[in-house]
């Protein structure tokens, strides 16, 4: 999805952190960028819309989840309901 963007880290970067930019970008930059795609205001309300979106998170991004003050407690109440991580 990056297509010619390829070249242009700088940009991921402001992708990763920019609430508008789409989910499927976004998915993809937080395997590329994951420490700037955790700070994005977005992922709250896409982890309400989405409980399973966890399981579709690239494993670095979930590493930062778990160690973020707003992101940690939604991972947590989706274990606690028995959910797993793939």
């Amino acid at each position: 999805m990056l297509g010619g963007l390829y070249r242009h880290p700088e940009l991921w970067r402001s992708l990763a952190s920019n609430p508008s930019t789409p989910q499927t970008l976004l998915m993809e930059l937080a395997l590329r960028c994951p420490e700037e795609a955790v700070k994005n205001p977005v992922w709250p309300l896409l982890f309400l819309m989405d409980p399973l979106l966890f399981q579709r998170l690239p494993w670095p991004m979930l590493d930062r989840c778990a160690n973020d003050p707003v992101l940690a407690p939604f991972l947590a109440t989706w274990v606690l309901n028995g959910n797993r991580v793939l």
